[in-house]
């Protein structure tokens, strides 16, 4: 009785698990079989599950009891002994400092990179971009740094600012503002901004992410960081291998194992916040744009080695007063003669020899050249693209205004306005040359592309390079016939 009870019981139970588990019946399907014994099979009917004699036997070696982590004596010997040969111990120690250094370097351009989202996002948002400023000393003045590579660096960023925008690749969003509609400018790193910095308001988030990493790159800048040589991001790893940079570890081959070494024996040491490795392993989806930024201003050692002034530093101008030039005066020299009794002889006035002094020669920029071309010609004439580029420098405040309160000259809603309101591009209301030059010498093409979009590529300018004032008729054009390079021609000017 008691066993028949335990029959019904076993059955039952059986009965039970069908409902939850699958079973399999009939005949069990495998794999083609490549094991060296026989493809018998060890069955568990009642989890369902199929697997070779081979497969059995082998789970049960000991190789495979064991974590691969202790026996991996190839991984061991790769990592610790291998760059022993490779990158020597003196090596090493020579190369460490500038290695960190170049990891904070790069560290810095990519939180950088996110910055400048952030800064450009706000200005969608509600033209709020003040509040997350880019210039030098709301991002960098702070830093005091020790070493004499990042005190370079920090010193010559301070002649790339203000940092140059195309604001004509961002529309006003105001109201319209939502995280998925800002993705679709700053991609990605809106949804960052999202995960980790969330305010109920959202102007209040991309603020809050905005001290967030102006806070890390202090950290950075100021050599306090634990950042060392970011294992987990190897875009970073080749991106450095590829710069000039590079060259003053590499000179004798060891640069790629004296990194591998250096991010090897660091990795334990390294402490990065979630949110910072995020930023990082974003922005090093487009590292190419780092030698356009402020990563090229500290990786210019090996021309400091070398002795070779890239950048140079700023001095002070005198200004120069054009003083009144007056007619020269002839002076008359008398000479005193002895009288005698009969005759008195005066001399006569002797006049001085003056040099005059020539007026310094006037040089006109590209642009003024061509309308004397002109006007001599009477024909369409060609602006010598060239030497433009190198016939004015622009100032930090011109800089500061054309990025700043003129943006809304690069917007086609406001170019649109402006020459509605104000007849813009028009003979009687010309456009600024200096602010033309500018989006070309900066490459900011969207901005050009909206200025032809409104005004079409023909329009009046007036010569504020040269401060001329008198309305110059030009053509602007980038096609297959420029090969594809923006090209100024002057088609009528005043006579």
């Amino acid at each position: 009785m008691k066993y028949l009870i335990l029959l019904i019981f076993i059955f039952s139970f059986q009965a039970k698990a069908n409902d939850t588990t699958v079973y399999w019946t009939g005949e069990r399907d495998f794999a083609e079989y490549f094991g060296p014994l026989d493809p018998s099979l060890d069955i568990n009917y009642r989890l369902g599950e199929v697997k070779f004699l081979d497969d059995k036997y082998e789970d049960t070696f000991i190789s495979n009891q064991i974590s691969e982590e202790l026996i991996d004596l190839d991984s061991y010997i790769k990592n610790y002994i291998e760059p022993g040969f490779t990158c020597s111990s003196l090596d090493f120690v020579e190369s460490a400092e500038y290695l960190h250094y170049l990891h904070r370097l790069v560290s810095i351009s990519l939180n950088y990179e996110f910055l400048r989202k952030l800064h450009i996002s706000l200005y969608q948002i509600n033209e709020a971009e003040e509040k997350c400023s880019l210039d030098y000393d709301s991002v960098f003045k702070s830093c005091k740094p020790n070493t004499l590579d990042m005190k370079k660096f920090v010193k010559r960023s301070e002649e790339f600012f203000p940092d140059v925008i195309d604001w004509g690749k961002y529309p006003l969003l105001r109201k319209k503002s939502s995280y998925d509609l800002l993705e679709k400018y700053q991609g990605k790193a809106v949804g960052i901004v999202k995960d980790y910095f969330s305010d109920d308001d959202m102007e209040q988030s991309f603020m809050r992410a905005c001290r967030f990493v102006k806070n890390e790159i202090n950290t950075l800048c100021n050599e306090n960081d634990t950042y060392y040589g970011i294992s987990n991001i190897n875009e970073i790893h080749d991106f450095l291998e590829e710069t000039s940079a590079f060259k003053v570890i590499n000179q004798i081959g060891s640069g790629k194992a004296c990194m591998d070494r250096f991010i090897v024996l660091n990795k334990l040491k390294e402490s990065i916040d979630d949110a910072s490795k995020k930023i990082l392993k974003e922005e090093s989806n487009s590292l190419n744009k780092l030698s356009e930024g402020i990563f090229w201003y500290g990786a210019l050692r090996e021309f400091d080695d070398l002795g070779v002034a890239i950048v140079e530093e700023k001095k002070v101008e005198p200004v120069v007063v054009a003083k009144k030039v007056e007619e020269p005066k002839v002076v008359s020299i008398v000479k005193k003669v002895e009288p005698k009794p009969i005759r008195i002889s005066i001399a006569k006035p002797v006049a001085r020899p003056v040099i005059k002094k020539e007026a310094p020669k006037v040089v006109l920029s590209a642009f003024q050249d061509a309308v004397t071309k002109f006007r001599q010609d009477k024909k369409l004439v060609e602006v010598n693209m060239t030497k433009m580029k190198s016939d004015y420098k622009y100032s930090k405040k011109i800089l500061k205004t054309f990025n700043g309160p003129l943006r809304a000259y690069q917007t086609r809603k406001a170019l649109t306005d402006m020459k509605k309101i104000d007849k813009l591009g028009s003979k009687a209301s010309p456009l600024s040359y200096l602010f033309l030059r500018y989006l070309i010498d900066h490459n900011l093409h969207q901005g050009i592309y909206n200025i032809i979009a409104v005004l079409g590529e023909q329009f009046y300018v007036i010569n504020d390079v040269d401060k001329i004032e008198e309305a110059v008729k030009i053509k602007l054009d980038n096609s297959e016939k420029t090969k594809f390079k923006w090209q100024i021609w002057v088609l009528e000017a005043p006579i």
